[in-house]
């Protein structure tokens, strides 16, 4: 049986990417808990993630 691995991103792995143009600069990520979450544009400023309310400052 084959089993699915997780692989979490470091800030700085996240800022690398953000400098390579991999993301669009018009798209809302997050990186959170070593995950890149993309946020809707819709979203101000409130959002949960795995049970928690983060709120941007």
């Amino acid at each position: 049986m084959t089993t699915t691995r997780v692989r979490l991103w470091t800030v700085k792995e996240y800022h690398q990417m953000m400098t390579a143009g991999v993301f669009n600069p018009e798209e809302r990520t997050e990186l959170l808990e070593g995950e890149i979450l993309q946020i809707p544009s819709f979203v101000l400023g409130i959002f949960y993630h795995k049970g928690t309310k983060y709120t941007k400052d």
